[in-house]
């Protein structure tokens, strides 16, 4: 039924795991236009517009999607991450925080609160959630590679080369890790 919010948001929802993110914002805008006071339509449509780097429009969905509904975990996710990739890492923090909040098994939201920390040189604090990102999820190469990093930025450089050992064991395509371990004093 064309008139069915539920209808637009699934069929944008399937767009969305086809990566089809374009598309999938016109289903998207025509859920909204049905039913504006629904957060998934919002969340979803942030989250497209997150993976065509259009970070600004991104938040700006997303903020609404908070504002109908703040105990969804995702939308502060996703809104931490478009924060962190304009370089506003402070308020990326914040938007972590409340992701950790509300799903401290989030992966995600630990790594990149990791990385927002590590670019505000807070070594030490970014290490522990790189340690919890990678309690969450052992097998994915960035925790280990940035945690690396702020080992390294803190002259603990054993611990730098096994982080980045492991890193280059999970994604060995992964450059940075080789040069960043080559760069450690041992």
């Amino acid at each position: 039924d064309p008139e069915q919010h539920d209808s637009w948001l699934y069929r944008g929802c399937s767009k969305y795991y086809l990566k089809q993110y374009k598309e999938a914002i016109k289903d998207f805008d025509k859920a909204i236009e049905l039913d504006p006071e629904q957060p998934d339509s919002w969340d979803w449509r942030g989250s497209c517009k997150y993976f065509l780097k259009q970070y600004e429009e991104a938040i700006k969905d997303l903020d609404k999607a908070i504002e109908l509904n703040p105990k969804e975990s995702q939308s502060w996710d996703f809104r931490g991450k478009c924060k962190y990739y304009l370089k506003q890492y402070e308020k990326a923090i914040k938007d972590f925080d409340k992701a950790i909040e509300l799903d401290p098994e989030q992966h995600d939201s630990w790594l990149y609160r990791g990385c927002s920390k590590y670019y505000l040189d807070q070594n030490k604090e970014a290490i522990k959630d790189f340690d919890k990102a990678i309690e969450l999820n052992p097998k994915e190469s960035q925790s280990w590679a940035f945690r690396g990093s702020c080992k390294n930025d803190l002259n603990q450089y054993e611990g730098a080369i096994k982080d980045f050992d492991k890193a280059i064991e999970l994604n060995p395509k992964e450059s940075q890790s080789w040069d960043f371990r080559g760069k450690c004093k041992y």
